[in-house]
């Protein structure tokens, strides 16, 4: 297990102990990096978020326009 760098992570980690002739499942490995306080410096990347919470409000009515339709629509399937 001298090969095992900082750097290698869980998936790294598994694959050292599979060629020593270790048969453990990543989950084992990762509660047993846990355990030993063993942390990987690469973080995995964050899944894009585009979501701002409330963002800007709606412009004043200065021209006291009326945005409501001219008709009511009818909503949901044809009866």
């Amino acid at each position: 297990m001298a090969a095992i760098t900082v750097d290698t992570g869980i998936a790294g980690f598994h694959c050292v102990l599979v060629k020593a002739g270790w048969q453990v499942a990543k989950k084992t490995v990762l509660k047993l990096m846990r355990a030993l306080g063993l942390t990987c410096r690469v973080r995995r990347k964050k899944r894009y978020n585009s979501y701002r919470g409330d963002a800007g409000s709606a412009a004043p009515n200065v021209l006291d326009r009326n945005f409501l339709p001219a008709h009511r629509t009818r909503s949901g399937p044809p009866m």
